[in-house]
């Protein structure tokens, strides 16, 4: 009688996908990079609270394999692991940042970073392998919690929703279709005439709260309207600024694919584990890109004049007919180095790894 191949199981665990963040894109590439395999059974579980983490822990404990990827809280990647080592599971602990630095860097309270620094260096030691999302990150986390084997730089990607909701979108409608829409739904009289540039800052992160105050700070033309995405408790004051609040996923594409330019310009102090989603997005889209040097930090092969626009002037947004052909470098690095499919391929051969 023939033998049957065993079906490996394996569980992708991090953040619910109710708000759609950087947190979230690098989880579900994971996911979608294994989902639909023959003999893999991939399951995504998303944990935020305690209450999460008691009601699917057997159902994360019963896989082979478990993935453990921009969770929340710490403290429950911690527990997760633990219980894990004890039930030899296999663990994958995926970095995207390092948050022990991040809460030090802004002064975050001293409990908080107490819990941060224990729970995450449990992370990294105890997990069988580790995975992260640059060199700089894999080097920080060796000085801080020490060196260790079976740690692997897996670079940040475009993200599979970003490349199948824009196919659709395209296929559908044409840019001056979304862009009647978003103007519409942002109230904006005379759209046509507009130059729209979109700021994806949301402000639950402190670099994105760094980027909106330099973001306030530059000059803008008459017919240059910049609408910013994510939540905010005041309003800017500028009449250039637009501040839309939380949009969901589908609308954020929209406005993505409306906007003539993407901008963020983070300043040196804003710190981040890899290569930025939003910059990936631009650069799928053949948006042309606003930028800064630490905007694009980790996208090594990035040149400024070349694959972004650099904020080097305050009135850098007055001019726009030289933009395309570096939209098009950008995109044609994208596309070469940081497609879904090449994140699809390395994960694979990680996961082929494992199982020998």
């Amino acid at each position: 009688m023939k033998a049957t191949k065993t079906t490996i199981k394996v569980v992708v665990v991090g953040p619910p996908p109710d708000i759609t963040s950087g947190s979230l894109h690098r989880p579900m590439n994971i996911y979608y990079s294994l989902k639909g395999l023959r003999y893999v059974e991939a399951k995504y579980v998303p944990i935020r609270t305690i209450r999460n983490f008691a009601r699917n822990i057997w159902k994360i404990l019963r896989s082979n394999i478990i993935i453990v990827s921009g969770v929340e809280d710490p403290r429950l990647s911690a527990a997760l692991v633990v219980l894990a080592r004890v039930l030899n599971k296999r663990i994958i602990a995926d970095f995207h940042g390092f948050m022990w630095l991040e809460a030090n860097v802004y002064d975050a309270p001293r409990s908080m970073r107490a819990w941060i620094l224990i729970s995450e260096k449990i992370l990294y030691k105890f997990s069988h392998y580790v995975t992260v999302a640059s060199e700089w990150l894999r080097n920080m986390l060796s000085a801080y919690y020490g060196a260790r084997k079976n740690i692997f730089v897996i670079e940040n990607a475009v993200p599979y929703l970003f490349e199948f909701t824009v196919s659709k979108l395209v296929y559908r409608f044409n840019i001056n279709e979304l862009r009647e829409y978003v103007c519409k739904k942002c109230s904006i009289k005379e759209c046509s005439n507009k130059t729209l540039i979109l700021a994806p800052l949301p402000s639950w992160f402190k670099s994105n709260i760094l980027a909106y105050e330099t973001l306030l700070k530059l000059n803008y033309c008459d017919n240059v309207l910049v609408i910013v995405t994510g939540t905010r408790e005041v309003g800017s004051g500028k009449l250039n600024v637009i501040e839309v609040g939380y949009v969901g996923y589908l609308d954020y594409v929209i406005l993505l694919l409306s906007a003539n330019y993407i901008i963020l310009p983070y300043p040196t102090n804003a710190i981040c584990g890899g290569i930025r989603t939003k910059v990936l997005e631009a650069g799928y889209a053949r948006k042309p890109l606003i930028s800064t040097k630490a905007g694009v930090i980790f996208l090594h092969e990035a040149e400024p004049h070349k694959h972004y626009v650099p904020i080097e002037k305050s009135n850098i947004l007055c001019e726009n007919s030289a933009f395309d052909k570096i939209a098009n470098n950008l995109h044609t690095l994208i596309m070469k180095k940081y497609s879904f499919m090449r994140f699809k391929r390395k994960i694979l051969s990680l996961i082929k790894r494992i199982l020998k």
